[in-house]
């Protein structure tokens, strides 16, 4: 039976070979032509599977070596990571010095730009250590604020380093004036201002004052030390007390010192001179 069907075959495929044979030669050539395009698909198919293939056996990489590839590139996005932090951190410090070169230099009166090198772990909000000294033209009692406002006065000086007495500590007393009154008055630090180092007390206030909060205080530039018109707070409560001839009043100083990276020092020794607003 198998026979007989291979025979029956091989006849079938005599006789179409004898029929192409006998075709015209233009008919013989269409029907090739015909017969091409029908396979040409499996053939592109073939084509295609063949290079994909080679392209994945040419491409193809150990484990070990993916992994030593994966851990490159981890270690690569962490580098770029802290670089982009880095840079981060550059443009904050950069935006923080333009905000404090805005605090322009007032005539006869140089200023020179100190870093915050360290506080004083004791008393950690009175006093900070910048790393200006006698050589770089720094004396006691020399003013020391940034844009926002006044920061204190030098208290001790070395010859790279001095140490400031901030505004708030007890040996760093004020005189102000509250600027939409006029009235003048002595910047101390108050019962609670160890607490809250940013709350002192304006005392010497007169019993009727006209003062109240939300009023600006600024420095009087009366005594040797503090020029006027330095920004050094804002009055958040006043303690009229009808028993006593003076009012107090309680002041938010315009400088966080714990944020402090900057100061400005006034070098000037011309009392003359650090008194010209």
């Amino acid at each position: 039976m198998r026979r007989r069907s291979y025979q029956f075959a091989a006849g079938i495929v005599l006789a179409l070979s004898l029929i192409l044979l006998s075709l015209p030669a233009p008919t013989a050539a269409r029907l090739k032509g015909a017969l091409t395009h029908s396979f040409a698909p499996l053939f592109g198919m073939q084509h295609g599977l063949q290079k994909l293939s080679g392209t994945a056996v040419d491409h193809a990489l150990p484990r070990a070596a993916l992994l030593r590839e994966l851990d490159a590139l981890a270690r690569t996005n962490q580098l770029l990571r802290i670089q982009v932090d880095q840079l981060r951190g550059a443009g904050v410090e950069n935006i923080r010095l333009r905000a404090q070169l805005n605090l322009k230099q007032r005539p006869n009166s140089p200023l020179k730009l100190a870093r915050v090198i360290g506080r004083d772990p004791a008393n950690w909000w009175r006093a900070i250590t910048i790393d200006l000294g006698s050589n770089d033209g720094l004396q006691p009692d020399q003013p020391v604020w940034v844009a926002a406002g006044l920061v204190g006065r030098v208290y001790q000086v070395g010859p790279n380093q001095s140490q400031v007495s901030l505004v708030g500590d007890p040996a760093c007393r004020v005189s102000v004036k509250v600027r939409e009154t006029g009235e003048n008055g002595i910047l101390t630090a108050g019962p609670f201002t160890t607490f809250d180092p940013k709350i002192v007390h304006l005392h010497h206030l007169s019993a009727d004052t006209e003062s109240a909060p939300e009023h600006t205080v600024v420095t009087s530039g009366l005594g040797e030390i503090f020029p006027p018109d330095i920004p050094v707070g804002t009055i958040v409560e006043v303690d009229r007390n009808l028993s006593t001839l003076q009012t107090t009043a309680r002041v938010k100083l315009a400088v966080d010192a714990s944020k402090l990276f900057e100061v400005w020092v006034m070098v000037a020794t011309d009392k003359r001179a650090m008194n010209t607003p």
